[in-house]
């Protein structure tokens, strides 16, 4: 989420994952604004290794919470709330649209980043990628004050932002790889980690070319009510 006083803007998030913060909320604090996180799970249960019980689970809890820690030392001053709902349980429930509502009553943002929320047009079909977007567009129609929604993920953009100040390539995968778990044998084929990095830096140069810079990122941006 982001507040400007511009104060403030926000993010809703899914799983612990590649897209904790975006290169956009920094600019979005180099422009004086207030930028939250809000992460709904830690995503414990991306392992092969948790199979073997609840210390197990525990245990790799315990990792992706160190990781969240370390990837935010890297912006201190973005702020970072977390819901802590199970991996692999979030769905658009009442509770997580109460909830969500609740965290962005108390930040007052006047723009929301989500993970795209229509699967078909998603690059993410996971459930825990889908169902955050529609937990935060629901809780944005029950938000009183006018609110600007970007969608992140999506394959039906519309609006492209120049992030070329804002991008270097060595401090990006840095923040990448503070998910240092998910780049290992039993949480997936680490290559395709990082073909993941090679697809997002030409993806981030060719949305640059839409705006005559050389990186940018694209939204699905929506006005909330």
């Amino acid at each position: 989420m982001v507040r400007r006083s511009f104060r403030g803007g926000a993010v809703v998030g899914g799983r612990l994952g590649r897209t904790l913060m975006l290169p956009i909320h920094l600019r979005h604090l180099k422009e004086g604004a207030a930028v939250k996180v809000i992460l709904m799970s830690y995503g414990e249960k991306g392992s092969i290794l948790t199979i073997g019980g609840v210390e197990r689970k525990a245990a790799h809890k315990r990792v992706r919470i160190a990781e969240v820690r370390r990837r935010f030392q890297l912006a201190p001053s973005m702020e970072l709330g977390v819901m802590d709902v199970p991996d692999m349980e979030i769905g658009k429930t009442e509770d997580l649209i109460v909830r969500s509502l609740q965290e962005m009553e108390r930040f007052r943002p006047t723009c929301m980043y989500l993970p795209e929320s229509t699967r078909e047009a998603s690059y993410y079909g996971h459930s825990d990628h889908i169902a955050p977007g529609q937990i935060g567009e629901s809780a944005a129609a029950r938000y009183p004050s006018p609110i600007r929604l970007r969608y992140f993920h999506s394959r039906n953009p519309n609006i492209f932002v120049d992030m070329t100040p804002f991008y270097r390539e060595k401090e990006n995968l840095t923040a990448l790889r503070c998910c240092e778990s998910q780049y290992q044998w039993n949480t997936s084929i680490p290559f395709l980690l990082h073909l993941y990095e090679v697809d997002r830096y030409l993806r981030t140069r060719r949305y640059g070319k839409k705006v005559g810079s050389r990186f940018a990122e694209a939204f699905r941006e929506m006005r909330g009510a």
